[in-house]
């Protein structure tokens, strides 16, 4: 009898390892899988963007999501193709205002990553990296402006004056804004939910 309980036990723990195992092959197959879509999501965005116009490229950058585009925020940042207005409305957008009045240690480990692009992009910006501007853009009337943070205290790292100057050019047209989401045309936008339907 005792010998038929020990053999049900180490059965049973066989099967627990065995399931054990399965569940993580398959939670690492998922992750995989996930990673891959991902991945494939991104071609596809950094394709538009890298054919994208200038104006295409501002219309992005002012109405994607900020909470979940770092990486096609840096790939703009890094384009010297990029427009200068645009580099500069990606600079206010990303919360520039707050972290000029703040010192570099209250800066906290989650806005560590917003922090450094915004001074990536003041530098690029003040040794002219960009593309010239062509289009119109004021930093004034974006809806991040400086000042938004005002209540913290002035300001306390400077910055360029270029940040600050309205540019004259192309006026970006956001009339047809039903065409986009996320800043990007219902073209794009299918192709990147087609990779997620199908994963």
């Amino acid at each position: 009898m005792e010998k038929i309980l020990d053999g049900d036990r180490s059965r049973r723990k066989q099967l627990r390892n065995q399931y054990r195992a399965e569940a993580n092959q398959q939670r690492e197959t998922m992750a995989r899988l996930k990673s891959e879509r991902e991945e494939h999501a991104w071609d596809v965005l950094r394709q538009y963007l890298a054919e994208a116009t200038s104006s295409q490229r501002h219309i992005y950058a002012a109405q994607s999501n900020y909470d979940g585009n770092r990486r096609a925020l840096e790939f703009l940042v890094a384009d010297p193709k990029t427009d200068q207005a645009t580099a500069v409305l990606i600079f206010w957008m990303l919360g520039a205002d707050y972290f000029l009045r703040v010192s570099e240690e209250e800066v906290r480990d989650f806005q560590r990553g917003s922090n450094a692009l915004i001074w990536t992009i003041e530098r690029r910006v003040r040794e002219g990296f960009y593309q010239a501007t062509t289009l119109k853009f004021d930093p004034w009337t974006s809806c991040v402006p400086p000042g938004e943070y005002e209540r913290l205290g002035p300001v306390q790292r400077a910055v360029s004056e270029l940040m600050y100057q309205a540019t004259d050019g192309e006026a970006v047209v956001f009339d047809d804004l039903e065409r986009f989401d996320e800043g990007l045309p219902e073209a794009v936008i299918e192709a990147i939910r087609e990779i997620g339907a199908n994963g």
